[in-house]
């Protein structure tokens, strides 16, 4: 369904050229999870943004393709891409409380994408209630919507402003949005951010319902290793732009090969081991803008060599659909 290739995507700042997407591939097939996986600025919420073609100035795509159903979308017109996103492609935004318009309320917000898209286009004969009868039908069906992603007494939450939903029930409302028109592909930017443990498990199992009962393919983007290990069926592991490892979820998590997967896994906690000493991956994060084209981790890491500094690495298969881009494996 998704296949990205050799995917850039930079900002250009005063400081130089930012790196926030750097050569990156991914491939996601239909009805399958794949979970996103590393520290914050990483570009994990870039690589979704620019799928949809939604970065903006001083962000730019400088190379690779987006093919989603044999379609390039880097090479489509914005008026084109906005018949996809919403429609076929569309997004779960990771802060509900910003994402929603206050102003409006949320049943008209979850209506908005059937205006758009003119679904549910119903007519009625003669003429005289065309509007009536149509917005009878996409009421209708958002009440439906609703209902689905667990939001209760539609018809009267459906005239409510955001203010009035808790964090979870404002979640509920993004997810229905995405649901509106019947996505192929959803991409969900941590879903489960500033919601208490109960509510996350909530949302996390409305998610699995969707996959289970409509097909659709997600791109979970998290870095909670512990959720990834639970949702998906396979995990791509990010780091200063690059995807470094990436396979199925049992694969990536019971035999680690780059030494940052094996460092995130390191400095998880485990239940039942009493005063478990943690082990913290050492330095911190590089300049995304000082980049100069060798191993971002290669400052950070126990087993730097020097093949580390060569400027060109790809992902290398290391066996069972298992690929890394390190220089142990090249």
């Amino acid at each position: 369904m998704l296949a990205i290739e050799r995917l850039t995507m930079i900002y250009e700042t005063k400081r130089g050229r930012v790196k926030a997407v750097n050569k990156v591939d991914l491939s996601l097939g239909k009805g399958e999870i794949l979970g996103l996986v590393g520290e914050s600025g990483c570009g994990k919420s870039a690589t979704l943004l620019t799928i949809l073609g939604l970065v903006s100035y001083p962000g730019k795509v400088t190379g690779g393709r987006i093919i989603f159903r044999g379609e390039d979308l880097l090479q489509k017109t914005p008026a084109a891409l906005r018949k996809i996103r919403g429609k076929e492609i569309a997004m779960i935004f990771q802060d509900p409380m910003t994402t929603l318009n206050p102003v409006f309320k949320v049943g008209d917000q979850i209506r908005e994408s059937l205006q758009i898209h003119g679904l549910l286009n119903e007519q009625a004969e003669g003429g005289r209630f065309k509007g009536r009868k149509r917005k009878e039908s996409e009421m209708d069906r958002v009440y439906q919507l609703m209902r689905e992603v667990g939001i209760p007494s539609p018809e009267k939450r459906y005239f409510e402003y955001p203010f009035q939903f808790s964090g979870g029930m404002q979640q509920r409302a993004i997810i229905a949005i995405a649901l509106a028109c019947s996505a192929q592909l959803l991409l969900a930017d941590e879903p489960t951010t500033a919601l208490d443990v109960t509510i996350q498990a909530q949302i996390l199992e409305l998610l699995a319902k969707i996959n289970r009962e409509r097909e659709t393919a997600m791109i979970l983007v998290t870095h909670n290793l512990a959720m990834a290990a639970e949702f998906c069926q396979r995990i791509a592991v990010m780091y200063a732009g690059e995807i470094v490892e990436q396979g199925s979820t049992d694969e990536v998590l019971e035999k680690p090969q780059h030494p940052y997967t094996q460092g995130l896994l390191r400095s998880i906690p485990r239940i039942g081991k009493v005063k478990q000493k943690l082990e913290p991956i050492p330095g911190t994060v590089p300049d995304l803008a000082a980049l100069d084209g060798t191993c971002p981790f290669y400052p950070r890491c126990a087993q730097a060599r020097p093949a580390c500094l060569e400027d060109e690495r790809s992902l290398e298969d290391v066996g069972g659909g298992h690929w890394v881009k390190c220089a142990l494996y090249s």
